[in-house]
């Protein structure tokens, strides 16, 4: 009995022995999804980004270009509106101009040497990045930039155009593409800390394929456990770690099962990568370490233990967090999803918007309209009225005279349009240009300022619009209330030839006589007032009228206008020529006039002389007048 115990022993020991020896094992490889983590944890759930720019005084960089082209870190929503969870503040010093380098190169087909100057600038940017409000990352960026400029053909070429460049310090351009070379290498420094990449991990196990071996039958479910968990494994999960503890705990096992000893040498070698790369999946990292290094002291294959341990060292872990598979894709996807939503929905806004205030604008002109056709039907009636009771107005002699000079009341209630063909001719073109304009009382008008810029405004009854070459925006545009208000009294065709508003003659105020172009004047003033910001009232706009007391007829008209009750412009009219019209009862309107602007807030000074000359006078109640224009800017 003792005999057959020892044998049985024996064999098991020696099938035992056996098995381990001829112990094979295969690799099974997995390629998993992950994500390379920034080096700041704080950024995991963190989807938006924005950068906030602090440039020095004179440096030639455009803000929104800036904020357009920088920064777009991987794995973010750049948020213009500066609205980011992480938000990175850059401040741009000025460039500091160093030296300049001469390469030259010889051109095969021209068979001529070239020079080609380049720029050296010392760049000085400072970058902080902020996490919710927290400081994770502050550096200074210090950087020499080199700027290859345009070649030069010639020693002579080049060294005068060194020389001006380098005297003037005319670097604008250079400048600008310094700082922009030194933001892009800036860019790829702040990815490699802050970015989130995807990634692709190759993964290796190795499992028992000797079914004859004792630990077969567990390896084959660890091997049939990893491989469906493997499957399972997204950017926004890793591996389950509950459903691997028992595999974990088996394998934990079988290194005290299988000591350290030349025979157990295969089955520790699949031992030992089994759980350092289970731990390294896992994230936990100093049993990652732990058992790579049994890996190598187990001295089969100890490359794949120092591959583990760098591996181990390298990664970024997060106690009790998976940095490698986070929801943040699918996080960035359904932001996207929702700022595309919200941008069609802000465009579709926006159009709806569109078209609701052009119904407004539509309904507001209207009623402008309605308002203005009772300002000008009112102001007809109140310039008829006073032509019937010239005896009952201010200075009623006078005002009799006036309007007798003009022919009487009843022609100047008939007439209501002027149609002025003009000549312009400027001192400093000799060039003349021809152009229409019809003065059409209530009815039409067309004013061409006299400047070389083309400045229109078209009045027709209630409706107004003006053009301007001046601007760069829409040329043509409707006035408003306050403009046209401003450009109605030239409807009336006495005032557009004589500069004499009967609507205002109540208003003026009769002072000390005058001498103007050697005549003895009567000199009435009116000044219109507005209420400024502080309610108190400040001069709007000043007239002067000025009436030879030989004649009774306008010898000279100013206007004064004000802004904030500073002046802000002058204009003088003065007719100096008198002729009579048979159309207008032989009244007589001016035909010689000097006309003079003044600016205020500039140097500039027009000056034109202006003869009108009658073509035609019938036409029922429309005067035919040519005007002829010359002067210039002094």
């Amino acid at each position: 009995m003792k005999k057959l115990l020892i044998t049985t022993i024996l064999i098991f020991c020696f099938i035992s022995t056996y098995s381990q020896d001829k112990v094979k094992f295969t690799k099974k490889n997995f390629t998993i999804p992950s994500i390379s983590p920034s080096e700041f944890p704080c950024l995991d759930d963190v989807l938006t980004q924005s950068t906030t720019f602090q440039i020095a005084d004179k440096v030639p960089v455009a803000l929104p270009m800036l904020k357009k082209d920088y920064f777009k870190i991987d794995g973010f929503i750049k948020d213009v509106n500066e609205n980011g969870q992480m938000k990175i503040y850059v401040s741009i010093s000025q460039p500091e101009y160093l030296k300049s380098r001469v390469d030259t190169f010889f051109n095969k087909k021209t068979y001529r040497f070239y020079y080609v100057p380049s720029y050296v600038f010392k760049v000085t940017i400072k970058v902080e990045v902020k996490c919710k409000a927290q400081s994770i990352y502050t550096e200074e960026f210090k950087a020499l930039e080199r700027i290859p400029v345009d070649e030069f053909q010639t020693k002579e070429e080049l060294i005068k155009g060194l020389t001006n460049i380098e005297l003037k310090n005319e670097f604008g351009s250079e400048i600008e593409k310094a700082v922009n070379m030194s933001l892009m290498n800036i860019q790829r420094k702040l990815n490699q800390k802050l970015g989130y990449f995807t990634n692709q991990s190759k993964e290796t196990f190795v499992f028992l394929t000797n079914k004859e071996h004792p630990e077969y039958a567990k390896m084959l479910e660890f091997e049939n456990e990893i491989t469906a968990q493997m499957a399972k494994v997204t950017l926004e999960k890793g591996l389950d770690a509950m459903a691997l503890v028992p595999h974990v705990a088996y394998l934990e096992g079988l290194l005290t099962k299988y000591p350290a000893s030349p025979d157990n040498t295969k089955i520790r070698f699949i031992v030992t990568n089994n759980l350092a790369q289970l731990y390294f999946l896992l994230e936990n990292k100093d049993k990652a370490l732990l058992v790579s290094d049994l890996l190598i002291k187990n001295d089969m294959r100890k490359i794949w233990g120092r591959e583990l341990i760098d591996r181990t060292d390298n990664a970024r872990f997060a106690n009790l967090k998976i940095r490698h598979h986070l929801p943040r894709f699918s996080e960035l996807k359904k932001l996207g999803f929702q700022m595309q939503q919200e941008a069609i929905q802000e465009k579709e806004d926006t159009r709806l918007a569109f078209f609701e205030k052009i119904e407004r604008d539509i309904a507001d002109w209207e009623q402008e309209k309605t308002n203005r056709l009772k300002y000008i039907e009112t102001a007809k009636n109140t310039k008829i009225s006073m032509l019937d009771s010239v005896s009952k107005q201010n200075n009623a002699a006078l005002l009799k005279k006036i309007v007798d000079g003009y022919g009487g009341g009843q022609i100047l209630k008939g007439v209501e349009k002027v149609h002025i063909l003009s000549k312009l001719t400027f001192e400093e073109t000799n060039i003349p240009v021809y152009d229409e304009k019809w003065g059409l009382a209530f009815t039409n008008y067309l004013l061409k300022k006299k400047n070389p810029d083309l400045f229109y405004v078209v009045v027709n009854q209630a409706e107004s619009w003006q053009h301007d070459d001046r601007v760069r925006a829409e040329k043509w545009k409707k006035m408003s209330n306050s403009d046209y208000l401003n450009v109605l009294p030239n409807l009336d065709p006495l005032y557009l030839l004589s500069s004499f508003r009967l609507d205002l003659w109540n208003n003026y105020e009769l002072l000390a006589d005058a001498i103007i172009d050697g005549r003895l004047c009567y000199h009435l003033t009116y000044i219109e007032k507005t209420v400024n910001s502080s309610n108190r009232s400040v001069p709007k706009t000043e007239h002067h009228l000025f009436i030879d007391q030989e004649k009774n007829r306008v010898i000279s008209s100013e206007k004064i206008e004000f802004e904030d009750g500073k002046k802000l412009s002058f204009e003088r009219k003065i007719y100096q020529d008198y002729r009579e019209l048979i159309s207008l009862n032989s009244g007589a309107v001016p035909h010689r006039i000097l006309y003079q602007i003044e600016d205020f807030y500039g140097e500039t000074f027009y000056q034109e002389q202006i003869e009108k000359i009658e073509i035609n006078s019938g036409f029922a109640n429309r005067i035919f007048i040519k005007e002829v224009y010359s002067g210039g800017f002094k």
